[in-house]
């Protein structure tokens, strides 16, 4: 019993660290994207915003609620890495 609660902490751990490598590497393309529409907006269109927001199932990737998911499986990755 012990071990398989030890392989489920494992898998959840896993699957957190998982989503949080993917959520950060969204983060990262929409910032990116973002600075390639906004020195186009600059340089060439002039007059026109630019803007991009990636969502999950309707919700910003920078939306508070997936901070929040962030920050708490980042203190339970650091408690399970001690």
């Amino acid at each position: 019993m012990q071990i398989e609660s030890l392989n489920n902490t494992s898998l959840c751990n896993t699957n957190t660290m998982a989503f949080m490598e993917e959520l950060l590497n969204l983060e990262y393309l929409q910032d990116t994207t973002n600075e390639v529409g906004n020195f186009l907006t600059q340089h060439i269109t002039k007059d026109y915003g630019f803007s991009v927001n990636l969502r999950i199932e309707g919700v910003n990737i920078k939306d508070e609620q997936f901070q929040k998911i962030l920050r708490e499986a980042d203190s339970h990755s650091r408690y399970f890495d001690e």
